[in-house]
């Protein structure tokens, strides 16, 4: 059980190729080539780079009696879809996915290979997905009998609205295809978004996620068990969220074609964490 709480955990942590190509005006796009994530205004605590728009390199600040950072690479299958990452720490492997998906693009199966860093035995775990109309079953470990189920149940949009796991249930709602809110039965809590009608987002900053995972809706909270890449995956920027009674609310920055380079997000009047966006 241990091993499966290990896998869950990792699962957790864990980000149709839409087109590298598109055009604004008749011009190439930018594409991404670095997002820096900030906690507060002061240091650095991930940092993404990217080819294609899509991730490429994830460099991950760990706290601990000294300060570190964790290097993940990730790897693409010929349809474009995230297919592997490796994790190291002191350029020791200690994390590796595998992903496999159907002909049509869904996710059926993950498996994660857990290293030791003394001397890199290997542990490994796995979820299987199936599907029904309206219904995802995830199953870990490789006897259903024994493993841990999640149920999640799809609209007609194919967006995941309700996760049955452990017992409870977290339920979601959807505006105009955006994540609008999500209760946790388990928190006993309730996170709600709006987002910003006026402005039109250019460039893959809000994409890079469905490059990665592909056009089905659901890969992006299989790929999560849970709602985070659906909200960072929005068709219009972020303008509010409201968690544990406290409204975060999100100011960007543009360059002088309209692409955004920074995303500030503040609380009580002051900035909690920051992105900074830059392109090739």
């Amino acid at each position: 059980m241990k091993l499966r709480l290990l896998f869950f955990a990792a699962f957790l942590s864990l980000v149709s190729c839409s087109s590298d190509d598109s055009s604004v005006s008749g011009e190439q796009e930018k594409r991404l080539k670095k997002i820096t994530y900030y906690e507060g205004d002061t240091f650095p605590v991930r940092v993404l780079f990217f080819q294609n728009n899509k991730i490429k390199t994830l460099h991950l600040l760990v706290i601990s009696e000294e300060l570190g950072y964790e290097r993940t690479e990730y790897f693409y299958n010929d349809s474009g879809l995230l297919e592997k990452t490796e994790s190291y720490r002191d350029n020791m492997l200690y994390l590796k996915t595998m992903k496999e998906y159907d002909s049509t693009g869904r996710i059926i199966k993950n498996t994660t290979y857990f290293y030791s860093l003394e001397d890199q035995s290997e542990a490994i775990d796995s979820i299987t997905f199936t599907y029904e109309p309206g219904k995802i079953t995830a199953v870990s470990g490789e006897n259903p009998a024994n493993g841990i189920f999640y149920e999640f149940y799809v609209n007609d949009l194919d967006q995941i609205y309700s996760i049955e796991a452990y017992g409870t249930t977290t339920t979601a709602t959807y505006d105009d295809g955006n994540l609008a809110s999500v209760v946790s039965e388990a928190s006993s809590s309730t996170t709600s978004c709006t987002y910003d009608n006026n402005l039109v987002p250019k460039g893959d900053y809000l994409n890079f996620y469905k490059n990665m995972y592909g056009n089905f809706e659901p890969n992006l909270v299989l790929s999560n068990s849970g709602f985070g890449l659906v909200l960072e995956s929005s068709n219009k920027y972020l303008k509010t969220l409201t968690k544990l009674d406290e409204t975060y609310t999100y100011q960007y920055e543009f360059d002088e074609e309209g692409y955004p380079v920074r995303r500030k997000e503040i609380l009580n009047g002051n900035v909690v964490s920051e992105r900074v966006i830059e392109y090739q």
